[in-house]
């Protein structure tokens, strides 16, 4: 869906001063694709990128976790 991808990139790019807001829980498929672009074209290199898409997994774990607690 790369159409879906530039328009959010292009909203983002376009937003007014003070800048915008994207989000989600887990910030894994969507949310961190877009992640991804946005670093990608700040010039982050690829072995940062991967590093910091990889802790989502953890955190997205730990979350999971704890809601399974709340819910006991």
């Amino acid at each position: 869906m790369a159409d879906r991808s530039a328009a959010v990139l292009g909203a983002i790019a376009g937003a007014a001063p003070g800048g915008g807001v994207f989000h989600c829980v887990g910030g894994r498929d969507r949310t961190g694709q877009i992640a991804i672009l946005l670093l990608a074209l700040a010039g982050v290199d690829a072995e940062r990128i991967v590093a910091d898409y990889e802790l989502s997994d953890v955190r997205l774990r730990v979350s999971v976790l704890r809601a399974r607690l709340v819910t006991r």
